[in-house]
């Protein structure tokens, strides 16, 4: 499949100042720079006149031309080379092509990951399957924050991929580690049921990869599990407050067969987090 992809791409070259790609028209090609550099351009209009400003410039391994390819829409943007350049160009029926594959593996690797994460133990198959088609992966690298405590602009519910990473809580000017999280854990649902700033910050402990869905996916698609996480919210919230969030309590082994720390400002039974949302 990588050999029939590689012999699917027709090098283009272009000379400084040609124009690749124009806004508003269709798209036909989906585009990597092999060499060189060029300008992305965005025009709008205000007050009757036309402004173009320079949006990006990308060099050698950045693409572009895929979202009109993607979504059958204009050319959101103008793409100008500022040096003489090569390009690997992939035609429409090409990318589409590749762009199934892709999406049949991904969807298949995800579903067999969520399918070990306990609190989407309540999702049937179908309901999975939709969950993992909307699934964004990130990386972050050590000591990147993935979220911060305070922020109000809280849109977002994350689960741990791979690597690990810590849940840290700043009270009265002293910042101290309330959790580590693993793979399969989850954190950022606080914020979107109680709809609420970020009660905590979460530090990626290395590099680590996340998977997350957004408010409207969240509350879509995991409607079979937001009981679970409203009752270990309300349980936690009887119990604790929190100026004194709980060390850690002991261990436990989750499905991955990973120890770890139980321990979590929203204790849960059949949890593998602590949500720091």
């Amino acid at each position: 499949e990588l050999d029939e992809l590689v012999g699917a791409f027709q090098e283009v070259r272009k000379r400084t100042g040609d124009q690749i790609i124009t806004q508003g028209e269709d798209g036909d090609n989906f585009y990597v720079i092999q060499a060189g550099t060029c300008d992305i351009f965005r025009e709008s209009e205000e007050d009757g006149n036309k402004q173009k400003s320079l949006v990006l410039t990308i060099g050698a391994g950045g693409y572009f031309g895929e979202l009109a390819l993607m979504y059958h829409c204009p050319r959101a943007a103008t793409v100008v080379a500022s040096t003489d350049t090569s390009l690997l160009a992939l035609d429409q029926n090409s990318f589409n092509v590749v762009l199934r594959r892709s999406g049949r593996s991904r969807r298949c690797e995800y579903d067999q990951f969520l399918q070990n994460v306990p609190v989407l133990s309540k999702l049937n198959p179908a309901e999975r399957g939709k969950l993992a088609d909307v699934l964004a992966m990130s990386q972050y690298e050590n000591g990147e924050a993935i979220i911060n405590q305070g922020d109000t602009q809280a849109h977002t519910f994350y689960i741990l991929y791979e690597g690990s990473a810590q849940a840290r809580m700043t009270l009265h000017s002293e910042t101290r580690t309330v959790t580590t999280y693993k793979k399969g854990d989850y954190f950022g649902e606080l914020a979107l049921i109680k709809d609420a700033p970020r009660s905590a910050s979460v530090v990626s402990s290395g590099r680590c990869k996340v998977v997350s869905v957004d408010r409207a996916s969240f509350i879509r698609l995991l409607g079979p599990c937001l009981e679970e996480m409203k009752n270990a919210i309300e349980e936690y919230v009887h119990h604790h407050s929190w100026a004194d969030a709980p060390p850690a309590a002991g261990t436990k082994r989750d499905s991955f067969g990973e120890e770890h720390e139980s321990v979590g400002e929203v204790p849960r039974k059949r949890r593998n987090s602590v949500d720091t949302s």
